[in-house]
C-alpha cells in the first residue's frame, strides 16, 4: 500500500478547506472539556510527531512496543487554543508531508514484517488484537484512519480519501477486524 500518496491526497484535499475556516469557528470550545478545532488540529500535529518517532524506532528496535502519550496533556502544554490558525494549518500540512516522506522511505518489507511483541492494542485508535502478530503497516493504516476521523470533525463536509481498504491483518486472522474505540483512547 502506498501510504505516502494517501497522505498527499489527504493533505491536498483538506488543506484548502482548513485554510478557509474562520477564526471565530476554530476557536470555539463547545464545552470546557471539549477541544476546539484549533486543539483538534494541534492534536493531529502531536499525533504525527509521535507516530514519526514510532516508525523510525520500529525499524531498529525489533518489536512494536511504543510509549503512549496523554493527548489532552500535550494539547494543553502546546497551548494550541491561543495559536494563530493560519500558522497551525501550515504547520499541519508541513508535518503531514514530513511524515509522508518518512513513510515513503520505509521499504515494503519493513512495513509488512510482523512482530509478536507489540502494544498496538494500546496505542492505536483501532486496537489490534494483542495475541496476533502486528506490523508497522497496521500502525500506519491506523494513523491514517485517526487522521481522517479528526478531519471529519474539523470539516463536516470532508469525505475520506481511499482509506476504506481492509486493515493490514495477517490473512489467517481477518475474520474479526478490530473494533473501533473512542478516539480518546488513542495514545
Amino acid at each position: 500500500m502506498d501510504y505516502s500518496s494517501i497522505i498527499d491526497k489527504i493533505v491536498s484535499k483538506a488543506f484548502p478547506l482548513l485554510e478557509k475556516l474562520p477564526d471565530t469557528q476554530v476557536s470555539l470550545k463547545p464545552s470546557p472539556n471539549t477541544w476546539s478545532k484549533k486543539e483538534i488540529l494541534g492534536h493531529l500535529l502531536d499525533s504525527a510527531n509521535v507516530n514519526h518517532q514510532r516508525i523510525i524506532r520500529a525499524e531498529k528496535q525489533g518489536h512494536l512496543e511504543f510509549l503512549g502519550y496523554d493527548p489532552c496533556h500535550w494539547v494543553s502544554k502546546n497551548n494550541y487554543q491561543h495559536m494563530d490558525w493560519g500558522q497551525l494549518v501550515v504547520q499541519w500540512k508541513k508535518t503531514q508531508q514530513y511524515l509522508g516522506d518518512l513513510i515513503k522511505n520505509v521499504d515494503e518489507r519493513s512495513l509488512r514484517k510482523t512482530f509478536v511483541k507489540h502494544n498496538l492494542h494500546q496505542v492505536c485508535m483501532n486496537p489490534f488484537p494483542a495475541r496476533v502478530p502486528g506490523s508497522l503497516s497496521y500502525l500506519v493504516w491506523d494513523y491514517l484512519q485517526h487522521l481522517e476521523h479528526h478531519l471529519a470533525e474539523l470539516l463536516p463536509t470532508y469525505e475520506k480519501v481511499d482509506t476504506a481498504y481492509d486493515p493490514p491483518i495477517p490473512s489467517s486472522k481477518k475474520q474479526n477486524p478490530p473494533a473501533k474505540i473512542s478516539w480518546l483512547a488513542f495514545r
